[in-house]
């Protein structure tokens, strides 16, 4: 691989090229410039360029974006990697302020189902958030910072 490439909402115009060198390791889920999205469900198209120039077949996956949450001051952006979420997800919060975020998962009913975790962020940050233990359905990711919570719903198959 010497390259990848993703692209936005099924919108190729939008595509991105990012070189990668032969001993590389990426996390994606930094690269990835979702700055222009707004509030909503979207989807990402992703795949690799060998050297000769020959190309993977494109992959899509299906994600939530979640911006400008007023009540948690400073994080200005929380996305949730893919939808329908698997094992192990990654979460990407972009925040302007230093956060010291709790972050707990609730089931359709609003029980609490996977213990708060506490997380600190800086500017962008990703992190694993492991899903193992929850059976397939409908939740909220409980984000609270301070006394001010916020609610992000996503379905795990």
């Amino acid at each position: 691989m010497t390259a990848y490439q993703y692209w936005f909402d099924d919108n190729v115009s939008t595509l991105v090229e990012m070189t990668v060198g032969a001993t590389d390791v990426i996390d994606i889920t930094t690269q990835i410039n979702a700055g222009a999205l707004i509030d909503g469900s979207h989807t990402i198209t992703l795949r690799t360029k060998d050297a000769r120039n020959g190309f993977s077949v494109p992959v899509t996956y299906s994600f939530d974006v979640i911006t400008g949450i007023a009540e948690l001051r400073g994080v200005e952006r929380v996305i949730l990697f893919p939808t329908p979420l698997p094992i192990r997800s990654p979460l990407r919060v972009d925040a302007s302020l230093p956060q010291d975020l709790q972050l707990s998962v609730l089931d359709a009913s609003g029980r609490t189902v996977r213990a708060p975790e506490r997380l600190a962020f800086n500017g962008a940050g990703v992190r694993e958030f492991a899903l193992s233990a929850l059976p397939s359905g409908s939740y909220s990711l409980l984000i609270t910072n301070h006394a001010v919570q916020q609610r992000v719903p996503f379905v795990k198959h």
